[in-house]
């Protein structure tokens, strides 16, 4: 017997896709926050700037069209497998992930665009969100990957 890696077979190509894409997306884009915002600590007057910039747009451009694909990507594929009125344990955990990283997603666009007006006072809050938010999303993806029963 082959194993299958979704709960749902091949009929959730799609919706799947979307859904990780978005998660991995996310992640990677938090971690790039997380690492733009400590180096802004570290640098230069002039290179955090940059820094600040760069990691701001990075939560506009990345992070926020990842959430939304994450998000919308998780409830079609909810809908699609008949699991949107009755969700298991570990869904609602995701679920609640996602509601929580949506919180960070639009703590981390306010800090990070007071951090481009206020250079140097924000650059901490900025990293610890993110670190934090990271840690979040790690929690999500054992609960997305492991499937416990809770």
């Amino acid at each position: 017997m082959t194993p299958v890696a979704s709960i749902c077979g091949p009929t959730c190509g799609g919706q799947l896709f979307v859904h990780v894409i978005g998660a991995v997306t996310l992640f990677g884009s938090v971690f790039a926050v997380a690492v733009l915002a400590f180096a802004a600590l570290k640098v230069a007057p002039e290179s955090a700037t940059v820094l600040r910039r760069v990691g701001f747009w990075t939560t506009v451009l990345l992070m926020v069209p990842a959430w939304i694909a994450m998000y919308a990507g998780g409830f079609w594929l909810l809908g699609h497998e008949g699991l949107d009125h009755s969700t298991p344990g570990w869904a609602d955990a995701g679920i609640e992930m996602a509601h929580v990283a949506g919180l960070f997603t639009l703590l981390l666009l306010i800090f990070g665009w007071q951090s481009t007006r206020r250079p140097g006072r924000l650059d901490g809050v900025v990293g610890s969100l993110a670190s934090i938010y990271l840690v979040a999303l790690a929690v999500a993806w054992f609960f997305m990957s492991a499937k416990p029963d809770i």
